[in-house]
């Protein structure tokens, strides 16, 4: 059940009123302890190359269970990493930080994520690191999330800029994603085979002298026009670049990426028979591999 205010305000008013002072301190410190530990292994649940926690944690057996703990709890676990930075508590809240860096992505409009890995950097600077850097500094910010109603603004280049909604480039020792990398190359080299095989075709002299703009070019010009500027080439070389990238940073591109290609590929070999198309097969299977590799691998 999520904490609301007035749950929170009556269990501080019986812990002050049933507990002793250090009683009290004893368990506000287990609290900390536990909400920081599954926060943090809810949070490597979506990691790809983390495996399950070797510590079985109630409500955590699944990745699916991971994020509702994950989402339903925010407001106390957030609460717990604010307590936990004011009581010098520096490697379990870095900790904590980098371990919410995937699952981010699944809630990268969330409000709160500046309030998340803000304290994470200012942990690793406080413990001095090298081997940990800070959140902002491993992180490219893709997509800012949306600040609470009534925050005030921050300057960019703030150390709360720097907690991303969604994170891009990823800590050095996250392994590339082979599939993905050969399939971004697998379809830059169709849309080059492409173009070397039309290009010989083009009559780009009447295409300059505007023969197509006029419509007094023929329905060959028009045809080739279609498969050459007018056609995926452009597009398909831009695609293949990004998913290279994203295979170098070991990240792997979202499902319906391959099966939309896989379905394109598959529409046109039925319409006209083999062909061409039949190469879009080869980086629509490398990436749908590569999403279920990913995805057996966070389970």
């Amino acid at each position: 059940m999520r904490d609301r205010p007035l749950v929170r305000l009556f269990a501080r008013e019986r812990l002050h009123a049933e507990e002793a002072g250090a009683d009290q301190q004893a368990t506000t410190e287990t609290m900390i302890a536990w909400l920081l530990r599954m926060a943090t292994t809810a949070g490597r649940r979506f990691e790809p190359a983390h495996g399950p926690p070797e510590r079985r944690e109630p409500g955590l057996a699944t990745v699916a269970e991971a994020e509702q703990w994950l989402r339903v709890n925010v407001d106390n676990w957030l609460g717990v990493m604010r307590l936990a930075t004011e009581r010098g508590r520096h490697a379990q809240v870095l900790d904590c930080a980098e371990s919410m860096h995937w699952f981010s992505d699944r809630w990268m409009h969330g409000p709160h994520w500046q309030e998340v890995f803000t304290p994470g950097e200012r942990a690793a600077q406080a413990l001095g690191d090298a081997a940990h850097p800070a959140p902002g500094a491993i992180a490219q910010q893709v997509s800012p999330a949306p600040p609470r109603r009534g925050a005030a603004s921050l300057p960019q280049g703030s150390p709360a800029d720097l907690g991303p909604a969604r994170m891009v480039t990823m800590s050095t020792n996250t392994p590339p994603s082979r599939l993905t990398i050969w399939a971004g190359h697998t379809m830059i080299l169709i849309a080059v085979l492409h173009t070397a095989v039309f290009a010989r075709l083009a009559p780009w002299s009447s295409w300059l002298a505007g023969d197509l703009r006029d419509r007094v070019g023929g329905s060959d010009s028009m045809v080739t026009f279609w498969a050459l500027p007018g056609g995926f080439v452009v597009v398909l070389v831009l695609l293949g670049l990004l998913v290279s990238r994203a295979g170098r940073q070991g990240q792997h591109v979202p499902g319906y990426v391959g099966w939309a290609l896989l379905g394109w590929a598959a529409l046109a070999i039925l319409l006209i028979g083999p062909s061409g198309f039949l190469g879009a097969l080869i980086p629509a299977g490398m990436l749908i591999a590569a999403n279920f590799t990913a995805a057996r691998t966070a389970h």
